[in-house]
């Protein structure tokens, strides 16, 4: 035989009842707000909490020589970015953890944490004025660099939202293809 064990169940009043359904309302059409980011030259789609700025350009010859292609929100307290580089002769693993070093320095940070994988290193950084996730891709013929950084730990559940928002695309094979 079951017993049921009954929970007294809390008397919300009408007014509690209402906010609660405001609160979660709010909370859901937030989820649903993001914008979805697709870049079918590098092969990912990323979801931002609104708008980015798209930049892109070419870096000259004697600097490397290659272009990259940026998506951005940058503000007072909030940093998300996706940045897509060529690279003519693909990224190496090597080229991967030299990178990671060069992408904490420029966010003025340290890595605290990294989870290394083949082609992918998600790092957790901390710095005086910012903290987040750096994300890199080697994938193909491109390089590519998710960074979320805020400067409140209260603020890590969206940094973290973002980075887990961006997917790699796999390519499809052209119907034409030999191999």
């Amino acid at each position: 035989m079951l017993a049921v064990l009954t929970l007294p169940s809390p008397s919300y009043t009408p007014a509690m009842r209402f906010a609660i359904l405001l609160l979660l309302s709010m909370y859901i059409s937030a989820q649903s707000d993001w914008v979805t980011i697709r870049s079918p030259q590098c092969g990912y789609t990323a979801r931002f909490p609104k708008r980015p700025e798209f930049r892109s350009d070419a870096v000259p010859e004697y600097a490397g020589g290659f272009r990259y292609s940026e998506y951005t929100i940058e503000d007072d307290h909030v940093v998300l970015n996706v940045t897509c580089s060529d690279v003519p002769n693909g990224m190496t693993e090597a080229k991967l953890d030299l990178a990671k070093e060069e992408s904490a320095k420029t966010a003025h940070a340290k890595i605290i944490r990294e989870r290394k994988s083949k082609g992918i290193r998600d790092l957790y950084v901390k710095g005086d004025e910012a903290l987040g996730r750096i994300k890199l891709f080697a994938a193909g013929k491109h390089y590519i660099q998710v960074i979320a950084l805020v400067d409140d730990p209260k603020n890590l559940p969206l940094a973290n939202k973002f980075v887990e928002s961006f997917t790699l695309v796999p390519r499809s094979k052209r119907k034409d293809a030999t191999h």
